[in-house]
């Protein structure tokens, strides 16, 4: 496939133009009144409960819990 040929080769507004991407509430995200979608929350508990029990002991405080919450991003804080 060529570069410009690409998704979003052409900028942001190509992409948010793309049918797969049809229905997004584009401002919605933009200023956080958005909800999550709850197929994704269900995937993010999902991925939690497997990536808890391979973490060891799992208590509150310990090193791994207190690195995964530093990975969590931002955006998806405050969706």
């Amino acid at each position: 496939m060529e570069e410009n040929n690409r998704l979003g080769s052409q900028g942001p507004d190509s992409v948010k133009s793309h049918p797969w991407f049809s229905g997004i509430e584009w401002e919605g995200i933009r200023n956080h009144t958005f909800p999550v979608p709850q197929e994704i929350i269900s995937r993010i508990t999902q991925y939690l409960e497997v990536h808890s029990e391979d973490c060891g002991t799992g208590q509150p405080g310990s090193p791994s819990q207190e690195v995964e919450e530093l990975n969590v991003p931002e955006w998806l804080e405050d969706w």
